[in-house]
């Protein structure tokens, strides 16, 4: 096997679909490539939750195919970037939610729609996703697809190309943001 992919999908349930439809697609080879490996992953996640896991993740594992979205406790997601991170899962179908703060660097990504939800991505959201392929020092290359489907969409996703990079404005500039960071500093007791 060679290479990661992650697919950016706009939303959980495509996440979900195409996960279902990858594992069922998935030759006999890639299936049984570190077989005893991601039958352990499954035993963890049955152990965490009382022997129950969506069918659509336990058969994706098994291929080593998963999805990665907000509706997977934090202990599956952990579970799931783990097996990613040694390679025993291969390809994860995922929502925007993995671009930023999970460092998992990928041969290919592959974004399905420039959306997120229904909302346009923005070019800093789309600039995270296609951050991960291939990473300096973890991989020689990385190539990054992205699906438009028609020419209005197509248009709109030049235009987000072209225009500048939205501002970073610090959500601590604003009063009552950061008086509710610091009430939370209080009472997690930071110092």
């Amino acid at each position: 096997m060679q290479g990661q992919v992650l697919i950016f999908c706009p939303t959980k349930m495509n996440c979900e679909n195409l996960c279902k439809l990858l594992t069922n697609l998935c030759p006999q080879e890639f299936r049984e490539h570190r077989s005893k490996e991601r039958l352990a992953i499954l035993s963890q996640l049955k152990d965490e939750h009382e022997g129950r896991i969506c069918p659509i993740l336990e058969a994706g594992i098994k291929s080593g195919v998963a999805y990665h979205h907000s509706g997977l406790t934090n202990d599956e997601r952990l579970l799931v970037e783990a097996a990613y991170k040694t390679g025993i899962i291969s390809i994860i179908c995922c929502t925007s939610t993995l671009a930023a703060g999970v460092n998992l660097p990928a041969r290919r990504v592959i974004i399905r729609s420039p959306h997120i939800g229904k909302q346009m991505l923005k070019k800093s959201q789309y600039l995270q996703m296609i951050g991960r392929a291939g990473r300096a020092g973890l991989d020689e290359k990385g190539d990054c697809i992205t699906i438009v489907k028609n020419g209005t969409e197509s248009v709109a996703f030049r235009n987000m190309l072209n225009n500048p990079l939205e501002p970073c404005i610090s959500g601590l500039c604003d009063d009552q943001q950061r008086e509710a960071f610091f009430l939370d500093l209080i009472v997690l007791k930071v110092r």
